[in-house]
């Protein structure tokens, strides 16, 4: 649990920090190819006059997290938990009753960056988050800013870090549950292991949407990619 809990707490400070850390405001727009063009238009066609007002929070129950507003579901992998809606505002520090649907929606909508689902397996310490970064709260113009704006500003984030160093892989197009996204995948020494970070990014409405996957074995990431799926 002590390796779950340390590894999990890397991934939310990353996962918060990827834009606030960054500098969005002050990025230079990156060049994007015809074939990320034609994921991201995809990836928001549906979704392309959805406000943040329009978000809902995901549900996680038994073994399937569903988010209407992402049109994404999620089963667990066997030996996976879901975090609780409680464990999940106190990751975030919110106090909120999470019986109250609308008091939820706007302390996660009062955020920069915010969680909507965590699930780990506690024997491996790998985990799955489930994030959106509020765009119009980080940039003027949240339209036009692109996946690979941000991508760029987090490399940049990353490269000024002083308390560790993150090893870009690789950054592809990637289907992840039916949705067109951008796959970008780090490497991190952390206490004696090597995490791998694999994030997903789309954008939905004003909204970065991003899931990120922390791991120390990088062979099961394929497997869990398989447990997404589109409603």
């Amino acid at each position: 649990m002590k390796k779950t809990a340390a590894i999990l707490a890397l991934s939310l400070i990353l996962c918060s920090t990827a834009a606030t850390g960054c500098s969005l405001q002050n990025s230079g727009k990156s060049e994007t190819s015809a074939v990320s063009e034609a994921a991201a238009s995809q990836s928001e066609s549906s979704h392309s006059t959805w406000t943040a007002e329009e978000f809902e929070h995901g549900t996680a129950s038994d073994d399937i997290y569903v988010s209407k507003y992402a049109g994404l579901a999620v089963t667990l992998p066997k030996n996976w938990r879901f975090y609780s809606d409680k464990e999940l505002m106190a990751q975030m520090n919110l106090s909120v009753d999470v019986t109250d649907a609308a008091a939820v929606k706007a302390a996660l909508l009062k955020q920069d960056t915010f969680c909507d689902c965590i699930m780990v397996d506690d024997a491996a310490g790998t985990n799955v988050i489930i994030a959106y970064e509020n765009l119009a709260k980080e940039t003027p113009n949240p339209v036009d800013y692109s996946i690979d704006d941000y991508i760029a500003a987090l490399d940049e984030r990353f490269a000024k870090d002083l308390t560790a160093t993150h090893t870009k892989l690789s950054s592809t197009d990637f289907t992840l549950g039916g949705a067109p996204c951008k796959k970008v995948v780090y490497s991190t020494p952390h206490n004696g292991d090597e995490l791998h970070q694999f994030y997903y990014f789309r954008k939905i409405g004003g909204f970065l949407h991003m899931v990120l996957i922390t791991t120390t074995d990088p062979s099961g990431v394929p497997d869990i990619e398989e447990h997404f799926s589109a409603l």
